[in-house]
C-alpha cells in the first residue's frame, strides 16, 4: 500500500516535469497541461516519513525528496536543541542559586548535611539532603567551605563519624 502510493506520486512527479517542459515550449497542447498542472498541485498524494524511509530502504527514493526531507529533519534537530539549551541553562541558573543560599547556612561551627538540610527547610526552602549534598560538594571543589569527618552524637544518642562541613577548620597538630 505505502509502496504503491509512493510509485503513484513517483509517476505523478515525472509526469508533472514533462508537463511543465510542455507549458514552457510554445505547444498547442499548452492548455491542457496548464490545467493538469494545476489539479496535479491540487490533488498531490502526501508522503509520509514511513513512505520515506521505506523507499530509502528500497533504494527508490528520489534524490531530491531525500534532500527535502534530510534538511527538514536538520530544521527539527536544531530547534530541538535550542530549546534543550534553554531549559539546561535555566536548570542551572537555579542550582545556582541554591548553592548561594547553602553557602548562607555553612557558619563556622562544623554541621553534618543533615542538620544544614534540617535548618534550611526551617527557614522555608524547599530542599533534601541529597540536594544539599551536591552544592556542599560543588562548594567544597570550589574552597569556598571546608569539609572533615568528625564524630557526632546521633539521634540514637550513639556516637557515629559523619562528614562535616564549615567556613573553615581550626588546624590541629599531630602528637
Amino acid at each position: 500500500m505505502i509502496e504503491e502510493r509512493f510509485e503513484k506520486r513517483c509517476l505523478l512527479d515525472s509526469l508533472a516535469k514533462r508537463l511543465i517542459k510542455i507549458v514552457k515550449s510554445k505547444n498547442k497542447k499548452r492548455k491542457w497541461c496548464e490545467i493538469f498542472v494545476e489539479v496535479y498541485t491540487m490533488a498531490t498524494v502526501k508522503v509520509t516519513e514511513r513512505d520515506i524511509y521505506n523507499a530509502m530502504i528500497n533504494g527508490t527514493i528520489d534524490p531530491d525528496m531525500m534532500v527535502e526531507f534530510a534538511e527538514k529533519k536538520l530544521a527539527q534537530l536544531d530547534k530541538r536543541n535550542a530549546s534543550a539549551a534553554k531549559r539546561a541553562a535555566a536548570k542551572r541558573a537555579e542550582g545556582d542559586e541554591l548553592t548561594a543560599v547553602v553557602k548562607t547556612f555553612v557558619s563556622d561551627e562544623p554541621k553534618t548535611r543533615d542538620v544544614i538540610a534540617a535548618e534550611m527547610v526551617e527557614a522555608g526552602y524547599e530542599v533534601t539532603p541529597a540536594k544539599v549534598t551536591a552544592r556542599l560538594t560543588k562548594l567544597v571543589n570550589a574552597g569556598e567551605i571546608a569539609k572533615a569527618k568528625g564524630r557526632v552524637t546521633g539521634e540514637d544518642g550513639k556516637a557515629k563519624t559523619a562528614t562535616l562541613y564549615a567556613v573553615e577548620f581550626p588546624e590541629v597538630e599531630a602528637e
